[in-house]
């Protein structure tokens, strides 16, 4: 006759829980008994991926509208590179893209979901995102990277008011009323907007007119547009934020000649600051919680031949770090990512380096700094072209360790130092010195 065992229901929830990730044992652990389904669905829908085919969203929005209860387990959604191959009428044509909007998913029946990323994707227009967040409550994480619109440009105008934007495109203008109610959207605690070719200068318009009390708390944002200055747009969200603020990391571009005017930036930086450097890091100078700084530079990548980039993005960081008081009395790592030229170092000299390390080594300033990371990409002169680029062909063993070795050097000040770590590494290829 055989016994059996009884194990408390938190042993088997636990042991359920190790399971995370194996979908084929927890479908089986599902199917086992209803004391373990609840349980099974909870790590089944815990971080849910769509991605592909259409058809996995459209399964999704069918689940959801069928059991009201399974869109409270989902806690991290991504969403990326959706297609639908039934939309090409003709065998051979590459599959259409499919638009994230508000009706791809009953969104408001995630009431606990605290992540959303959304990567390679459509947009009709940066305020569907926006639809998409307001019904998530309980959101703390909002990702968008590598998105794409549909042509159509969001500007502020003057007409109506703050509470009106307008959209140019071929059918002329077309007048958008505030979208969401301030009280519904939800207090968002880390941010990622990252290069595409998309409007995401109207969504940081957006935050910052309607929902500057739903974004003043974020901890943690990441904005990165390659060698653009499109960085600018997002600079005013992070002095909004500036009180809590714990982690930065922005792409910080050259540029050979600065614009008069550009509605999407903000006014005051072409006013009040010398360059593009200094109004970034005159606003991060104000996240006096900062711990992390992660500064992403792009030199000019047509500045000719050999000449090497501007030194001001050193010489402003070290400006802003040498202020009175400390502006990050806990930073803890700051990470420079730096581009190589063909043995060249463009922005930074042993000098700068040494300064560098005599503001942020001083213990008294920033007690809590223990870790620089210096990230290397190479890039090579295309004479087709006339710009910097990345070659890989061209890259060898003994040329990563010579370049590994070249930008060690330029930092050694750090080096050696007690209770210190310098990690020099080369972006890509992952290689460390």
């Amino acid at each position: 006759m055989t016994e059996t065992i009884s194990l408390p229901l938190e042993v088997v929830y636990h042991i359920i829980g190790s399971l995370e990730g194996d979908l084929t044992a927890l479908r089986q652990c599902a199917l086992t008994s209803s004391a373990l389904l609840a349980c099974a669905r909870e790590n089944i829908y815990h971080d849910v991926t769509l991605a592909g085919w259409v058809k996995k969203a459209r399964l999704l929005c069918r689940t959801l509208l069928e059991n009201t209860t399974i869109g409270a387990h989902i806690k991290f959604l991504k969403i990326s590179h959706l297609v639908d191959p039934s939309s090409s009428s003709r065998p051979g044509l590459k599959a259409a893209d499919v638009y994230v909007t508000p009706e791809l998913l009953p969104f408001c029946r995630l009431p606990n979901l605290r992540s959303l990323s959304i990567k390679c994707v459509q947009l009709h227009r940066a305020d569907d995102v926006l639809k998409i967040v307001a019904v998530l409550p309980r959101l703390e994480s909002l990702a968008c990277e590598t998105l794409i619109d549909d042509g159509s440009t969001l500007l502020l105008t003057p007409f109506g008011g703050p509470d009106m934007l307008t959209s140019r495109s071929d059918e002329g203008l077309v007048h958008l009323p505030s979208i969401v109610n301030v009280a519904r959207f939800p207090k968002l605690k880390q941010l990622t907007v990252k290069h595409g070719s998309w409007n995401h200068s109207a969504l940081a318009k957006r935050l910052l007119l309607h929902y500057r009390g739903r974004i003043d708390g974020l901890t943690k944002i990441d904005v990165s547009f390659g060698n653009t200055p499109d960085a600018l747009a997002w600079v005013p969200v992070i002095r909004t934020a500036a009180a809590r603020m714990q982690s930065v990391r922005i792409s910080m571009a050259d540029r050979s000649s600065r614009p008069t005017e550009r509605e999407d930036w903000p006014e005051e930086h072409l006013e009040q600051h010398a360059s593009d450097h200094a109004y970034i890091l005159d606003s991060i100078a104000h996240c006096s919680e900062l711990r992390s700084l992660c500064l992403v530079y792009h030199p000019d990548p047509f500045a000719f031949g050999h000449v090497s980039g501007s030194q001001g993005l050193l010489e402003t960081l070290c400006e802003t770090l040498e202020r009175q008081p400390a502006p990050f009395p806990q930073l803890e790592h700051v990470e420079l990512r730096m581009v190589d030229r063909e043995g060249r170092t463009p922005s930074v000299t042993p000098a700068l380096c040494a300064r560098l390390a005599h503001g942020l080594l001083d213990k008294k300033r920033y007690p809590q700094f223990c870790r620089l990371t210096v990230g290397v990409q190479q890039l090579f002169w295309t004479l087709q072209v006339q710009m910097w680029s990345a070659q890989p062909g061209r890259v060898t063993a003994d040329r990563e360790e010579e370049v590994l070795k070249r930008w060690r050097d330029v930092f050694s000040a750090f080096d050696g130092v007690s209770g210190m770590v310098l990690d020099v590494h080369l972006l890509h290829s992952g290689r460390r010195s």
